[in-house]
């Protein structure tokens, strides 16, 4: 390959760097938020429900278990630890931390955005949403009575409730449930962080400087074992594993020690929706889901952020 051709191919990898950062940046600016305000401040689709429903008339539990400010607090703030960990234990500890920014920001905006969508546009309702409705039950007799021929028993929320409208609009927030997936998210890519690092350490005589071999480590290797052989001698064409220590097993006891404690917060939190009344376990395990995805994403992005060549010259 010539040298004009290195230049412009290393000039073309600098602008999609360029031109992948700042899109990340202006996804995470622009989507969060807009979908943000949807959840929060948007109408979710109006629709009908039957005072029948026995899931809906569970009571409603004013004082939650893990508010959503606590929530975010022990998100962000044990994600923040865990970049912090990662960044610092690399031998480039403000790029690498740069580099799980946008990683954070990118799952982060995919999680709500799916989340919020998912809330707004399917609407269904929580399992308390009748004690937050306060139905007029002489209203929805004569309802009742005047379309049960035509539709049945199922009513509008805006003919018979008569709670506050903010009450009402977050009794139809049930599906998915944001904090399962916030904190699965954060527990998630938590754990990629830790799981990456402690691979790059356990690996780390394998797999070469800064836990990557280049391709002119491995030709250089490669030439002077094909070099010995040409004279007679054998020699390996590369490093055998080393054998793991009392030292490195210990060091992985504690690395899923601490990977198990997001974890494990991350199932009391989802629990805690379910007991409070505030969400059907269907919501729990589907934002659970959507939550361990854009974690494994976060985490994804933030590797090959890290590993990218021209990124690390930059």
């Amino acid at each position: 390959m010539s040298t004009l051709h290195k230049e412009r191919r290393k000039e073309s990898n600098g602008i999609t760097s360029v031109a992948y950062w700042g899109f990340m940046r202006n996804t995470f600016l622009a989507i969060l938020p807009l979908f943000t305000c949807v959840l929060y401040f948007g109408n979710p689709v109006e629709r009908p429900f039957s005072l029948e429903w026995e899931h809906i008339q569970k009571p409603h539990i004013e004082r939650e278990t893990i508010p959503t400010k606590l929530l975010c607090i022990y998100a962000f703030f044990s994600v923040f630890l865990f970049m912090i960990f990662y960044s610092f234990s690399s031998g480039h500890p403000g790029r690498t931390f740069v580099c799980t920014w946008v990683a954070f920001a990118t799952g982060i905006a995919i999680n709500e955005a799916i989340t919020a969508t998912l809330k707004t546009s399917i609407s269904r309702f929580r399992p308390d949403f009748l004690d937050r409705c306060k139905p007029d039950m002489e209203q929805a007799q004569l309802i009742i009575d005047g379309q049960m021929k035509e539709y049945g028993h199922q009513i509008a929320a805006s003919f018979i409730c008569t709670g506050s409208s903010k009450a009402i609009r977050e009794g139809r927030h049930s599906f998915p449930s944001g904090h399962a997936s916030l904190s699965s998210w954060s527990a998630f890519f938590s754990l990629i962080l830790l799981v990456a690092r402690l691979y790059q350490y356990l690996n780390r005589d394998t797999i070469g400087h800064h836990l990557n071999p280049t391709l002119s480590d491995i030709s250089s290797t490669s030439h002077e074992g094909n070099k010995e052989s040409s004279t007679g001698s054998t020699a390996p064409l590369y490093t055998a594993p080393h054998t793991i220590s009392l030292r490195e097993l210990l060091l992985v006891f504690v690395f899923c020690v601490v990977a198990f404690v997001p974890l494990l917060g991350s199932v009391i939190i989802s629990v805690s929706r379910v007991a409070n009344n505030w969400h059907h376990p269907s919501d729990v395990f589907v934002g659970w889901i959507i939550g361990a995805i854009s974690g494994l994403i976060s985490g994804g992005v933030s590797i090959v952020l890290e590993d990218d060549e021209d990124l690390k010259t930059r």
